[in-house]
């Protein structure tokens, strides 16, 4: 195994990676551990870079996992982070940037992954895990939903919240408000990995929105773990309800309080999640 720790750095704290895409497009790539541990892909939400995951990187390599049993590899989605922009001519789909993780797998050499997602980065994973399943070893699906024609729509005002972008009212929709107050440091770097580029933002809205993988979705065969909190207002716990019957086997864990802000608010737990896939040995012995 080979420590990650000398590769180029950037403005995340982890190691810095540039996969060139099929059609010439650069993606950031952050890498943290040692290689040849497990690999776990993280897949940031809707218009948010790597920096969404430190919390919860942060989590993992505090277990001591990073040292051996586990590397995550964190992707600047197209748009986000040091990555190329998307052409306006060409708009991306949560099934292209799906096929763009692959590729990205494909050529960091690593043949299959446990996939995290979170809000439109969960919605990337269901076609992952349905377009390229010999590429997804487990799918944890945070705060997410199948698409909005079958998804449980949210309200008016949430999405008034979200079309003004304000940083404070952002923040109470991802964090309790206790929280908030007693790690604002913690929120002002996620918040920070939201684009400031507008035109590319609105891109990402029109993947996420146009995103229905309804109909496909019991082809995953991932063993898959759908987690919500039940006073998530951006995505409603409905949606994970529905996601967990929909999905053969899949596991839905409620997170009693927990808003949308789970790789932040609630790193730990989920850090518990995804090492029962990826690390039992080490899950097991913190019971």
């Amino acid at each position: 195994m080979r420590s990650l720790a000398g590769r180029q750095g950037g403005r995340g704290r982890m190691p810095k990676d540039v996969v060139e895409l099929a059609d010439g497009s650069r993606l950031a790539v952050w890498r943290s551990g040692v290689e040849g541990g497990a690999p776990v892909l993280l897949l940031p939400g809707m218009s948010q870079d790597h920096r969404l995951y430190d919390v919860l990187v942060a989590e993992l390599a505090a277990r001591g996992v990073l040292e051996g049993d586990v590397e995550t590899i964190a992707i600047d989605q197209r748009g986000t982070g040091d990555s190329d922009d998307m052409d306006r001519r060409d708009p991306p789909t949560t099934g292209s940037f799906a096929d763009d993780a692959a590729w990205v797998l494909e050529r960091l050499g690593v043949g299959r992954a446990h996939v995290v997602g979170h809000s439109m980065g969960g919605r990337i994973a269901q076609w992952l895990a349905i377009r390229h399943p010999e590429r997804v070893a487990s799918l944890t699906l945070l705060c997410t939903s199948p698409g909005d024609r079958h998804g449980v729509p949210r309200a008016d005002d949430v999405d008034a919240t979200i079309a003004r972008c304000d940083p404070m009212e952002m923040a109470l929709l991802s964090y309790t408000p206790a929280w908030l107050g007693a790690h604002h440091e913690l929120a002002e770097s996620a918040d920070a990995a939201t684009t400031t580029r507008s035109a590319q933002r609105g891109l990402h809205y029109r993947a996420s929105h146009g995103h229905d993988a309804w109909d496909s979705l019991p082809r995953i065969a991932a063993p898959t773990v759908v987690v919500h909190g039940d006073a998530d207002r951006v995505n409603p716990l409905g949606n994970g309800e529905l996601l967990a019957r929909r999905i053969p086997g899949a596991e839905l864990v409620v997170l009693r309080g927990a808003r949308h802000g789970l790789p932040v608010e609630h790193a730990a737990e989920i850090a518990d999640v995804v090492l029962r896939r990826v690390a039992p040995r080490r899950s097991a012995q913190r019971r």
